[in-house]
């Protein structure tokens, strides 16, 4: 179930995650679906909580639940948590995991969404990390980001992707 951790990344609240972890809380305990306390700050777009987890002994900026496989950075960019996005990229959140329900990745999530500016975040990191090619990751039914964003009438992020080179 729910830990006292957990609740605090949920509902943003700094000051208590702070007593908890000083009480030796465990930041990388679970729920029932292998979910964290940095799955939930980053999902809510709880950037304070996000930093604070990253800093803390033991945890793992990549770690994925058991139920789908989904990581913060992914549930960051499904959000449309853009600020949460940069940071865990910045923090070294890999830009190509897949997640185990439909393979797919950060950008397709955020490209399906129409959060753009989060797309605009993760193209820039893939850009400056010279990793243009994860743009044409293809998922389980070998959709592309593009063909995401295409097939869910969202035009400015076609827009976008084709214009940092995605034409498939």
């Amino acid at each position: 179930g729910m830990t006292p951790l957990i609740a605090c990344a949920r509902f943003g609240k700094l000051a208590m995650s702070k007593l908890l972890i000083e009480n030796k809380a465990d930041v990388d305990a679970r729920d029932e679906t292998g979910l964290n306390a940095l799955h939930f700050a980053a999902c809510f777009g709880h950037v304070d909580l996000v930093k604070f987890y990253l800093d803390q002994p033991g945890t793992n900026i990549d770690c994925a639940d058991t139920k789908r496989g989904l990581t913060a950075l992914i549930l960051a960019a499904r959000a449309g948590r853009v600020r949460v996005v940069q940071l865990l990229l910045q923090a070294g959140a890999q830009d190509s995991i897949k997640c185990s329900l439909h393979s797919r990745t950060a950008l397709h999530y955020a490209a399906k969404a129409g959060h753009l500016a989060s797309v605009q975040a993760i193209l820039q990191h893939l850009c400056m990390m010279k990793r243009i090619y994860c743009l044409e990751i293809r998922d389980s039914m070998q959709y592309t980001p593009l063909l995401l964003a295409a097939a869910a009438g969202r035009e400015k992020t076609v827009s976008i992707l084709m214009s940092n080179g995605c034409d498939t």
